[in-house]
């Protein structure tokens, strides 16, 4: 489907490192469908140990799996029961990502760490600081436009609608580290996910990600762009087709109009 309407590439979701082998299928993907893997979707649990077959397979992973450029690393716990702890100076987390980007720089892949509603590693600050702590140059971030937004519009009750959210401060501390911006149309509702917001085709929503698209492109982002379609019911086809339309119209105007997606501020 995704060849068919266009796309470039896709992220594949392992989800967690016990699946890891299902990452071995994705060298094949560029030969049979003309698409890059741009990225696998893994989840690491360091409260269960290093050694756990999540995280010991993630590790393992890295070593194994072919044609794939880069892993978007979420990270639920960050080692000894810190999943309320915001400091990304864990001793646990740092060795474990030692580790992991010691394989990294060796067979050239890149950890971009994925902030997710929940997890420890639930807000663009805290990759941010890993980033910034761990200082390699296989350690970047991938900003979620869905997970941003939920995160910011969650301090009332989903009930309340709409709120109006600036992305300036999360694209000015994450745009240095990026490297892949993944969008989704949103909008507030207990019926979504995490009875926070619910996903959408990128046409749909009440999440501005023409703003935010084109506010990353002001602040120098030129990297991939993707849609996320997480949990997205009905014609699969139909709602990959929108979205990339959407994507391209929005890419379009922001070449045409770049002043259209400018911010500013008033009195």
């Amino acid at each position: 489907m995704l060849a068919d309407i266009g796309y470039d590439g896709l992220t594949y979701a392992v989800w967690s490192g016990s699946r890891w082998e299902t990452a071995k299928r994705l060298s094949t993907v560029k030969d049979r469908f003309g698409l890059e893997v741009f990225s696998v979707y893994v989840v690491i649990d360091l409260d269960q140990g290093p050694q756990h077959p999540i995280n010991a397979g993630f590790l393992r992973m890295l070593e194994e799996m072919e044609g794939v450029k880069a892993v978007n690393l979420g990270i639920r716990t960050a080692g000894h029961g810190s999943n309320h702890r915001k400091a990304p100076d864990d001793k646990v987390l740092q060795d474990f990502l030692g580790r992991a980007l010691e394989i990294c720089a060796r067979r050239g892949i890149d950890i971009l760490l994925y902030f997710h509603l929940g997890f420890w590693m639930d807000h663009y600050s805290i990759a941010a600081q890993i980033c910034s702590v761990v200082n390699h140059p296989n350690l970047g971030i991938v900003f979620p436009s869905y997970h941003w937004y939920g995160y910011e519009t969650n301090a009332g009750s989903p009930t309340e609608g709409y709120q109006a959210v600036d992305p300036t401060p999360a694209l000015m501390a994450s745009t240095p580290f990026m490297r892949e911006l993944t969008l989704s149309g949103a909008t507030r509702s207990p019926l979504g996910w995490s009875r926070i917001a619910t996903f959408e085709a990128l046409d749909a929503g009440e999440l501005d990600n023409f703003a935010l698209l084109g506010l990353a492109k002001s602040f120098g982002y030129t990297g991939p762009v993707g849609y996320d379609g997480t949990l997205v019911g009905g014609n699969p086809y139909s709602t990959l087709k929108r979205s990339y339309d959407a994507m391209d119209e929005m890419l379009g105007l922001l070449t045409k109009h770049p002043g259209w997606a400018k911010r500013e501020t008033h009195p």
